[in-house]
């Protein structure tokens, strides 16, 4: 996808402002782009070192192209679930693990948009949790509008639209329908599949 991104842009250079491109959301559990870079995951991984300076020039070329990392936690994981314990091992692997590589991110797009609040201000254990590993941009899910943000001094938190095969499904039940707001399913499902 990012590929097509840099195509497009060439082509039509005033599609992106000042050359951004996106903001691409990394695990850590099966190593970056390709490589075997996770050190908990691949122990005996005789080319850890290359695999891991291989993965770094491909974050550094891609971010010199406009593109922006965020985490999506280390391991894939319910955030707004998961035991306290086991969000702190997770925002700590991806720390030791994948923040070398890809460089330093204050944002975190929720895995499943599993927030770690209802609609009420960020506060307690895990919000302490990712606000020491230094993020204050979150983006969830919420397919029941079509925008939705809460701002402060400390953080930024933004609810997005999952534009994929299960809202689509909902949106042709009458089921939460947010998509008809940025175009028709119909007309841009394909029936062959």
């Amino acid at each position: 996808m990012s590929t097509m991104v840099d195509d497009f842009v060439e082509e039509h250079p005033d599609f992106s402002y000042r050359g951004a491109r996106g903001l691409l959301a990394m695990t850590g559990y099966n190593g970056l782009f390709g490589y075997r870079t996770s050190d908990s995951q691949y122990p005996e991984n005789k080319n850890m070192d290359k695999d891991k300076a291989a993965a770094k020039e491909v974050a550094e070329a891609m971010k010199d192209n406009g593109w922006v990392f965020a985490s999506h936690s280390w391991g894939h994981i319910a955030t707004g679930k998961v035991s306290l314990d086991r969000l702190k091992r997770d925002t700590k692997l991806w720390k030791d693990e994948v923040e070398p590589l890809v460089g330093k991110t204050d944002q975190l797009i929720y895995p499943f948009g599993s927030d770690i609040a209802q609609v009420g201000q960020y506060s307690g254990s895990r919000y302490k949790v990712f606000k020491d590993a230094g993020f204050r941009y979150f983006y969830g899910v919420d397919g029941t509008t079509t925008a939705w943000m809460q701002q402060t001094d400390e953080y930024q938190r933004q609810m997005r639209v999952n534009v994929d095969g299960l809202q689509f499904a909902k949106e042709k039940r009458g089921d939460r329908p947010v998509l008809s707001h940025f175009f028709d399913v119909d007309e841009v499902i394909d029936k062959a599949r």
